[in-house]
């Protein structure tokens, strides 16, 4: 495909490939969580560099929790139309296929439903009170989930063993 402004001709890359599956939902959500990763240990010195980590923290906790859902059955379109970012209500359905998460990774993920910070967190605001080190809550419960979500794709036979390696 080409793009044509004014007289240059520029060759556009192909058009990503979204995979919708269980393994592709994964993939997107190792993504998410390196990347917040990286911008975590970088020690950007800008106002409110925790935003854009507990942003990308929070997008990993439920694209992992969807991946889930998708290894068990269930249809994109149903995870959309019945929970669409309450991440609490992927956690619980993920409880009765045997998705069960520490205390306090159930706790963090209840209180980003709670108080919706998933979707806030794409919003300026002035600052964020917790009783909590967020950014490091966040951070455990999607290390703890991904462990999770990755043997479980690994024990319906979707992915090999190798995947293991990645954690």
């Amino acid at each position: 495909m080409f793009l044509r402004v004014d007289k240059l001709q520029i060759e556009l890359p192909p058009p990503l490939q979204q995979d919708p599956s269980a393994v592709g939902f994964y993939n997107q959500a190792y993504s998410y969580w390196t990347a917040g990763d990286v911008l975590r240990t970088a020690n950007l010195q800008t106002p409110m560099a925790e935003m854009p980590v507990t942003f990308l923290y929070y997008q990993a906790i439920e694209v992992l929790l969807k991946s889930y859902l998708l290894a068990n059955g269930y249809s994109i379109k149903d995870i959309r139309n019945e929970y669409r970012h309450h991440v609490h209500q992927l956690l619980q359905e993920g409880n009765k296929h045997g998705l069960v998460l520490n205390d306090d990774n159930t706790d963090v993920i209840r209180y980003v439903d709670e108080a919706n910070e998933g979707m806030e967190s794409r919003y300026h605001r002035n600052g964020l009170v917790t009783d909590f080190d967020l950014v490091m809550a966040l951070k455990m419960t999607v290390v703890e989930l991904r462990e999770k979500v990755c043997e479980h794709l690994i024990a319906k036979g979707l992915v090999g063993a190798r995947l293991r390696e990645t954690l």
